[in-house]
């Protein structure tokens, strides 16, 4: 095979190699996102629908209730309880949507240097320059992973205060309104 002709077949098999890469690229970002999409919109409606229920039970307990002694306190206290809990899920919602977009960033970074190591691995003229050029790759793959740990590892953890935050104030406010309740 000539110098050109192979030269030809290089550049073919390049083309073909930087299309599967675009494509896969596309296909993992379409997949992410209509998955934290359709989450999040369920979520949305689920809410919507549990503050709606909520509204509504809690005007026809206060119909009822309306004479009885400290039934308004419990309830709004019930109601916030509700909105808290709400809210932490809204909060997990986002976190995951936060986590399927890093994670996918992760991933397209990976297909494209992968795409790369194997560009440059054909550039080695002899073995012991490959060998090198491997062991370099293995390190930063590493390092990579490593890193990539840290920010999922980091992210979960914000993402765990950001949603026990509104169930932490709830539980704070019941012990403050159990401390201050006479006793009998």
């Amino acid at each position: 095979m000539s110098t050109a002709a192979k030269k030809a077949s290089t550049e073919k098999i390049t083309k073909q190699a930087e299309a599967a890469v675009s494509a896969g690229k596309e296909g993992v970002e379409t997949v992410v996102k209509a998955g934290t999409d359709a989450v999040a919109k369920t979520y949305e409606q689920a809410a919507a629908a549990a503050r709606e229920q909520v509204a509504t039970a809690f005007k026809a307990y206060e119909k009822a209730f309306k004479d009885v002694d400290g039934y308004k306190e419990i309830a709004e206290f019930g109601k916030d309880n509700v909105e808290a809990a709400l809210i932490s899920g809204a909060a997990l919602v986002k976190g995951f949507q936060e986590f399927g977009k890093t994670w996918t960033a992760m991933a397209q970074a990976s297909l494209e240097n992968s795409y790369e190591v194997g560009q440059a691995a054909l550039g080695c003229k002899t073995v012991q320059e490959f060998t090198e050029f491997q062991a370099d790759v293995a390190k930063k793959s590493y390092n990579d992973l490593v890193a990539d740990g840290r920010t999922l590892a980091g992210l979960s953890v914000k993402v765990a205060e950001e949603a026990l935050a509104p169930v932490r104030a709830r539980v704070d406010a019941a012990v403050s309104a159990f401390a201050k309740s006479p006793s009998a």
